[in-house]
């Protein structure tokens, strides 16, 4: 993981903390929800991801970061004319 710039590290620092590791959320949902269908998506980076989150019981997964960088540095690539 790339470290944030200085300057948005603070905008980031309240959220380092916040939030339920993906594993575990998904043990969890599936714990008390075993019935219910359960997408994992948020820091999946791979299909190995993808495997590892079926297994540990999700129903789907999603997978967006690396589009989302990709478009990113498409935009930021992009000259305006006029």
């Amino acid at each position: 993981m790339v470290a944030p710039e200085p300057r948005k590290q603070s905008l980031y620092e309240p959220f380092l903390t916040v939030g339920i590791d993906l594993p575990d959320a998904v043990t969890g949902a599936r714990h008390i929800a075993p019935n219910m269908h359960i997408i994992a998506s948020g820091g999946i980076r791979h299909g190995l991801d993808i495997a590892k989150t079926l297994w540990l019981g999700a129903d789907m997964a999603g997978m967006a970061g690396g589009y989302c960088n990709v478009w990113k540095m498409k935009m930021a690539s992009c000259t305006r004319i006029g």
